[in-house]
C-alpha cells in the first residue's frame, strides 16, 4: 500500500482510492429585499471548504480500532492539521469536524475485524485577530509533485527539509536580537552612552554571524523547481533583505559611538524583522510540505 494522504501526523495508506470523496466550496451572498422587484444579491465571501471522506478498514491491513482512536484523537483534541496528499498536493489546513463508523464484520466477541467510516474535514482559516496557523495557503496556490517529479530530496543534508529548518531557527532569533539593540538604545537615552557603545561593540558580532546563517542562497537554488518557486523565491528575497539590514545594524554598532547611529541600528533591526514576518508564510508551507516528504520517504525529522 501506498501513502494516499496525511493528516499532520498521521498518514492515511489505502489499496486503491477512499469509496467516496467529496468537497464542497461555498460562495456567500447576502440578500437585500427591493420593493416591487427581485432581491438584489452581495457577495460577502466564502464558506470554508468542506471535504467528508469515506474509507473502508479491515483487519488483514491494519487495526481498525486503532486507526479510527487515532483519527478521533485528532477531533477530540481541536488538532489543527496540514493536508497533504501522497502526490504532494497541498489543499491547506483543516480540522476534523465529524467522524462517523459502521461496523461491518466483527468475530463473535464483538472484537472489530472491519469496518466503513466517514470523515468530516473543514478548511481552518485562523481567528481573524490572530496569525494565520502555519500551511494555510492562499487561494490559486498548490505544490503538485506530479507536474514536478525532480524535487530536493527533502531527507538529505542540502535538501529541502534542512534548509527550511535552518532559516526558521535563524528568523526565530532576529526579534530577540532586535530587542537587545532597542535595550542598548535605551540605555543611550538614560545617559549611559559609554554603557550603550559597550554593549553595541559587544552585539555586532553576534548580528553579523546571525546573517551570514541565513540559507539565502540555498532556496535561491530552490527556485528552480517549479513547484516550489513561488515560495522560496518569497523566502529568498526577504531573507536576503534580513541579512542586508543584519549587517547593516552589526556595521552601526561598531561603528557609532552616539545615539544617533544607535538609533540607525535598531531601524535596520526592525526592517530585519519585518522582513522575517514576509517569509513567514512561505516558510510554514515549505516546512509543511518538507515534513511531509520526509514522513513520505520513512524518515524522521
Amino acid at each position: 500500500m501506498s501513502v494516499y494522504m496525511t493528516l499532520g501526523e498521521l498518514a492515511v495508506e489505502l489499496l486503491s482510492a477512499p469509496t467516496s470523496f467529496e468537497t464542497r466550496s461555498t460562495a456567500n451572498y447576502a440578500e437585500h429585499q427591493l420593493i416591487g422587484r427581485k432581491s438584489a444579491l452581495q457577495y460577502v465571501g466564502h464558506t470554508p471548504d468542506d471535504i467528508v471522506i469515506a474509507i473502508r478498514l479491515h483487519g488483514i491491513f491494519t487495526d481498525p480500532a486503532t486507526e479510527m482512536q487515532q483519527l478521533n484523537d485528532l477531533k477530540d483534541n481541536k488538532t489543527v492539521f496540514p493536508l497533504v496528499f501522497g502526490s504532494g498536493e497541498y489543499k491547506g489546513t483543516f480540522v476534523l469536524k465529524e467522524t462517523s463508523v459502521s461496523l461491518t464484520h466483527t468475530d463473535g466477541e464483538g472484537r472489530i475485524i472491519a469496518l466503513e467510516a466517514s470523515l468530516s474535514l473543514a478548511e481552518y482559516i485562523g481567528d481573524p485577530a490572530e496569525p494565520n496557523p502555519p500551511g494555510v495557503m492562499d487561494a490559486g496556490v498548490k505544490i503538485n509533485l506530479l507536474s514536478e517529479p525532480a524535487l530536493p530530496d527533502p531527507t538529505s543534508p542540502e535538501g529541502l527539509l534542512a534548509t527550511v529548518q535552518t532559516a526558521l531557527e535563524v528568523a526565530g532569533q532576529v526579534a530577540e536580537a532586535a530587542e537587545k539593540v532597542n535595550n542598548i538604545v535605551a540605555t543611550a537615552q538614560n545617559g549611559d552612552i559609554l554603557g550603550a557603545v559597550a554593549l553595541a561593540g559587544s552585539s555586532a558580532p553576534g548580528l553579523a554571524e546571525m546573517a551570514a546563517q541565513l540559507p539565502v542562497e540555498e532556496f535561491q537554488d530552490l527556485e528552480t523547481f517549479t513547484a516550489l518557486a513561488t515560495d522560496t523565491g518569497n523566502v529568498a528575497r526577504n531573507l536576503a533583505t534580513t541579512r542586508d539590514n543584519l549587517n547593516t545594524a552589526s556595521g552601526l554598532l561598531q561603528q557609532s559611538p552616539n545615539l544617533s547611529g544607535l538609533l540607525s541600528a535598531s531601524g535596520s533591526m526592525s526592517n530585519a524583522v519585518s522582513a522575517v514576518a514576509s517569509a513567514g508564510p512561505a516558510l510554514a508551507r515549505l516546512d509543511a510540505h518538507a515534513q511531509v516528504g520526509s514522513r513520505l520517504a520513512g524518515v524522521t525529522p
